[in-house]
Parts: C-alpha cells; sequence; structure tokens
C-alpha cells in the first residue's frame, strides 16, 4: 500500500471487510468496506493535502456520478479528524441483520 495510506485510523471495534488502493478520478485513495456495529457500510478514503484544491461537496457529487452509491439515495457523509491526515466519505450503509 502507498505510504501515505499506511496508517490510516480505525476504531478497533471496526472489522475491515475489503480495502485497496485505487484512484477517483486523479486522487489517489482507499476504498474500503466494513462492518460497525450492525452496519456495513463503505469508505473512500483521502489523505486531506490531496483534497486541497477541492471541496466535501464537489467530491459528494462525484461520488453519486461515479456509479458507487447502490442506491442512488445513499447518505454520504463526510468526516475529518485533526488528530490524524485523512478525510472519509462515508456512503452505502446497510443495516446487518443477524
Amino acid at each position: 500500500m502507498n505510504e501515505k495510506f499506511k496508517n490510516i485510523p480505525t476504531d478497533e471495534d471496526t472489522k475491515i471487510i475489503s480495502e485497496f488502493e485505487t484512484k477517483f478520478g486523479t486522487l489517489d485513495c482507499v476504498l474500503q468496506t466494513w462492518l460497525y456495529d450492525g452496519i456495513q457500510g463503505t469508505s473512500l478514503i483521502f489523505y486531506k493535502t490531496d483534497l486541497e484544491n477541492t471541496t466535501p461537496e464537489i467530491i459528494k457529487n462525484e461520488i453519486k456520478e461515479s456509479g458507487l452509491l447502490k442506491d442512488s439515495e445513499s447518505t454520504i457523509t463526510f468526516s475529518q479528524n485533526p488528530k490524524h491526515d485523512y478525510a472519509f466519505f462515508n456512503f452505502n450503509f446497510n443495516e446487518e441483520e443477524f
């Protein structure tokens, strides 16, 4: 994995189902599928400094147009923490049945 993605933080209660490094347009990112507290979701994870020339709203619109959403009405959340170097766009939330 690219050196800049080697320290992606994860909550200890989150199970990573799959992840791989890819490109979203011209931006490097990691596409990750996870399970947390009975919710399965997908994240596009970017290195914060790679997003300096764009905005979260632009990325959200590009995600909507990309075909990554399982449901066109899927909520897309954005989060970043000043304690680390990553920005997360989360979507395709699905409650897992046990």
